[in-house]
């Protein structure tokens, strides 16, 4: 069986999509004519896009932030490292390295 995966974007904007759906079924029980019918179906439409928009956005600045951090901690393990390999391992002579001094 293959493994169906579904990134958080897709499950919340299912979710958001099935609770609309629910909203508008409880909605048609109320509603008068046709043409109120299809201007509630259309701004629905445009609720779930800007819903769908708002989460990938979202995603996007959390992935940008991820990424950011990431940069930084290797730059702060690189100074550490090179700061005990060069400045802190050498004592007077050049070949004897101790880091734990």
């Amino acid at each position: 069986m293959p493994v169906i995966v579904r990134s958080a974007s897709t499950v919340a904007f299912n979710n958001s999509k099935r609770r609309l759906e629910h909203r508008q079924n409880q909605r048609k029980l109320y509603l008068k004519n046709d043409t109120e019918k299809a201007v509630y179906e259309e701004a629905s439409d445009s609720l779930l896009k800007d819903i769908r928009h708002r989460i990938q956005e979202q995603e996007r600045l959390r992935r940008q932030r991820n990424i950011k951090i990431g940069i930084i901690f290797s730059i702060l393990v690189t100074i550490v490292f090179c700061y005990f390999m060069f400045f802190k391992s050498f004592d007077s002579d050049i070949f004897s390295i101790s880091i734990f001094n």
